[in-house]
């Protein structure tokens, strides 16, 4: 069972290797694609020369920096997101996810603009009424909106801390040696 778990590993490394050699991908997502398929890669090694620190150290790699880039870039967008506009709520749209739960997109119209912007994702509609007024966080660059910018900046800062939790597994390996 552990050799077929790392030769799953290698052929997931083999499947991104190869989508970014035979060009299936945009410039920009190609050094993505390399470098998932080498931490793969080099995680199904590691498995077959049974080398528990580097395995350890390649899945505190696998899960702390994605956690990391992802909360950087929601507490970016968030603050971004600045500009402290009334808006009209247009529509509430509610999109299933899975286990039966679902997120609400609401869609905004700011008078004085004339533009629409959407804010996805919302947990409960329980405080919006289509037709109502509520204030907005909009950028000049795109048609996305924040209602909720604390606990959007909140949930950025538990994913960064989270993914630092398990890049520290890497530093908690590198003191045993």
């Amino acid at each position: 069972m552990y050799y077929a778990v790392a030769l799953m590993f290698g052929a997931v490394a083999i499947l991104f290797f190869y989508t970014g050699f035979n060009g299936s991908g945009t410039v920009d997502s190609k050094p993505l694609y390399y470098g998932i398929g080498a931490v793969f890669g080099l995680l199904s090694f590691a498995m077959f020369v049974k080398n528990g620190a580097l395995i350890e150290s390649l899945l505190g790699l696998i899960v702390g920096v994605p956690c990391v880039w992802f909360g950087i870039m929601h507490i970016i967008d968030v603050f971004q997101h600045n500009i402290r506009v009334e808006a009209i709520l247009k529509k509430i749209t509610y999109h299933r996810g899975g286990r039966g739960g679902g997120s609400y997109r609401l869609d905004f119209e700011v008078p004085q603009y004339r533009t629409k912007y959407t804010v996805d994702s919302v947990s409960s509609k329980r405080k919006f009424i289509e037709g109502e007024s509520y204030v907005i966080y909009i950028s000049k660059k795109d048609a996305k909106a924040h209602v909720h910018r604390i606990r959007n900046v909140l949930l950025g800062l538990i994913m960064v801390l989270t993914g630092l939790m398990f890049l520290s597994i890497i530093g908690m390996v590198l003191k045993i040696f």
